[in-house]
């Protein structure tokens, strides 16, 4: 026999809340990465300048 599937408003309800969570998760993990895509890129920038700071100052000695 074949069990039919109901869907109770209970189980609608426990649908939709783990859907919240997962979009909540889903999005500060995004929010996340892009913070830390920002930090990375002004590290990048930062280590560049240090980089033709020290070519400048060889080149005065």
């Amino acid at each position: 026999m074949m069990r039919e599937l109901i869907c109770t408003p209970i189980d609608r309800f426990r649908g939709l809340l783990f859907a919240d969570v997962a979009l909540s998760l889903s999005s500060r993990r995004a929010e996340k990465t892009e913070t830390l895509n920002s930090r990375l890129i002004a590290l990048q920038r930062e280590a560049v300048d240090a980089v033709e700071k020290l070519k400048r100052l060889y080149r005065l000695i």
